[in-house]
């Protein structure tokens, strides 16, 4: 489940639950929502009390900064294979494909070959 997801299903157990159990509130507004939601909401409103689901982790955590931020550029292969495995280093790939396209090529076949081994 991503985080968007999440979020949205927790606006809607939020929504439904804040309602007094079985009340015709609670029933009117389950009525309101989507079939899909309706159907979904269950599943998630026992999986947050179970502990099965959790919310998820920011897709960029400040400790998972890129490497490569503090020098703002990648010098060498083995900064480019470290890029390619962390996907907050997206940004500092696309500059170097921008900048310096023949290096990002050179590249790319190289880590190619070492995988065809």
């Amino acid at each position: 489940m991503t985080l968007a997801e999440y979020e949205h299903m927790k606006k809607v157990c939020d929504y439904v639950f804040s309602a007094p159990p079985n009340s015709a509130e609670r029933e009117r507004r389950l009525a309101q929502i989507s079939e899909k939601d309706n159907e979904r909401l269950w599943d998630f409103y026992s999986g947050l009390c179970s502990g099965r689901i959790k919310r998820p982790e920011s897709q960029t955590k400040k400790s998972e900064v890129c490497d490569m931020e503090q020098k703002k550029k990648i010098e060498n292969y083995e900064d480019f294979k470290k890029a390619l495995t962390k996907s907050s280093c997206y940004q500092t790939l696309v500059e170097l494909k921008q900048s310096s396209p023949d290096r990002y090529k050179y590249y790319q076949e190289r880590l190619e070959k070492e995988k065809a081994r």
